[in-house]
Formats: C-alpha cells, structure tokens, sequence
C-alpha cells in the first residue's frame, strides 16, 4: 500500500499538505507567542519555554483549569441560545 502511494505520488501529496497545514498553524503561533528561535524548515509541533521557578507540572494543572474553565463557558453559552428563560448564575 504505501509503495503504491508513493509511485501514484499520493504520499507527495499529503506531505504537501502537512506542510502547507504546519506553515499556517506556525503563523498563528508566532502571533500569540514571541519568537523561540530562527527556523530552516516548517516545524510540526513548538515547544513553549517554561518561565523560571515553574515546575514542568504547573503548566499542565494550569492549562487543564483553563481548558476547563473555557468548556464551562461553552456549555452556559450553548444553554443560553438553545434553553430561553434559564437564569445563567
């Protein structure tokens, strides 16, 4: 399977793909997050710096609460449009 797609030129396609998909998600990145360090290629994931005196465990608790906190959110939203009448406390 994978040796066909390569010759029909399907694996070059998806690659394409990845990487036009990985440029676009690095413009946004770079808009919300200041610059790491230069780049040759187009990365498929980023790393975020830890600030100093964070342990690699904080960010995590951090981003769960957040995460939640943004589903919280959402769900009053989608009650408010979808049930007329609710109290939103």
């Amino acid at each position: 399977i994978i040796a066909g797609m390569i010759d029909d030129g399907t694996a070059e396609q998806i690659a394409r793909e990845k990487i036009t998909l990985a440029r676009s998600r690095n413009r946004i990145f770079d808009l919300v997050f200041p610059p790491i360090s230069s780049r040759q290629i187009e990365p498929f994931f980023r790393w975020l710096p830890i600030p100093e005196g964070l342990t690699s465990e904080e960010p995590e608790v951090l981003t769960f609460f957040y995460f939640m906190l943004f589903l919280y959110f959402l769900l009053l939203l989608f009650a408010a449009r979808h049930f007329h009448g609710i109290d939103i406390v």
